[in-house]
């Protein structure tokens, strides 16, 4: 079986967030489950991890990336994929968007940060633009517009982390 592209690039989202959960969550067990399309997941917290008992929070996770080496990354989102964002958003509670931005790392809003940049309403197709400037971090626009404040370097995964220790109550 060959490797594809996004497998690689999705890889690599994983493993990051996987890295940081353990790190900063030791007292968790987590579980990535697939979305209905290939850019989406479902990931789940379970406190203790004993027995199957404890408290429970889950949210969705959409990866969106760009082969792009150089600033500024630009992400097409058709209507099904907002749609899909939407549903996971109501099924889950929370959907966090990650953009994978070539090799030069990953940035990531969750669904309200989300709605700055696209709105309720859904067109046809929209786009998203992240950019950065040496040594700073990303910014983030849209369709709809844009992020006045520009989003840290470790946005991802330290927002999905900081959301599942809230949930969790850890």
């Amino acid at each position: 079986m060959s490797i594809n592209e996004q497998h690689k690039y999705h890889g690599v989202a994983s493993l990051y967030l996987w890295e940081a959960l353990s790190e900063h969550l030791p007292d968790a067990h987590f579980h990535l489950g697939t979305g209905s399309s290939n850019s989406s997941y479902l990931l789940t917290g379970l406190v203790p991890h004993t027995l199957g008992k404890g408290r429970s929070a889950q949210a969705g996770l959409f990866v969106k990336y760009s082969r792009k080496v150089l600033t500024p990354w630009r992400y097409s989102f058709r209507l099904e994929h907002q749609d899909e964002i939407q549903e996971l958003k109501k099924k889950y509670g929370q959907v966090f968007v990650a953009f994978v931005n070539g090799d030069d790392g990953i940035a990531c809003v969750d669904f309200e940060n989300l709605k700055v940049i696209l709105d309720d309403h859904h067109e046809e197709q929209e786009w998203v633009s992240v950019s950065r400037k040496p040594r700073q971090n990303y910014r983030i626009a849209g369709n709809d517009g844009a992020h006045e404040k520009p989003l840290p370097m470790n946005s991802y995964p330290q927002v999905i982390v900081e959301y599942f220790r809230e949930q969790l109550k850890l």
